[in-house]
């Protein structure tokens, strides 16, 4: 695999995206271009445009000067779409509680041991995907 230099600007970019702490895919989605062409301007593969350069510059407050040509730093304060951000919460302790009882539920546990029989899972694996999706179901 070639290294990729942090005074390129396929370099940056990845240093941008590693700092946000996203995927290609989510930067990708972000930037709307594909996958595909995400991940081959980060390995030096084709021209950003000034379009899309001009896009990673406003959605992420990032200065032109130093995306295209590494003059300064990447500042420490960037911009992170509010879907990019992470959505770790804590759970209230009824919803602890709730999820305690979908656990105890006779049809919920027989439920995760076909599951886990079939996908040769563990039976609490199979139980949180279980739980999981009965959470859903209720909660959207």
């Amino acid at each position: 695999m070639r290294k990729i230099s942090p005074n390129t600007l396929p370099g940056r970019l990845k240093i941008l995206r590693k700092r946000l702490r996203i995927t290609q895919v989510e930067m990708a989605r972000q930037l709307q271009v594909s996958l595909s062409r995400y991940s081959k301007l980060e390995i030096g593969v084709g021209k950003v445009s000034a379009a899309l350069a001009e896009n990673i510059c406003q959605q992420f407050a990032v200065p032109k000067s130093w995306l295209l040509h590494g003059e300064g730093d990447l500042p420490t304060k960037i911009n992170c779409p509010q879907e990019l951000m992470p959505t770790e919460k804590c759970l209230t302790e009824a919803q602890i509680l709730r999820i305690l009882e979908l656990a105890q539920e006779p049809a919920a546990r027989a439920l995760a041991e076909q599951i886990a029989a079939t996908l040769q899972l563990s039976f609490a694996s199979a139980l949180a995907v279980v739980i999981r999706e009965n959470w859903s179901k209720n909660n959207s």
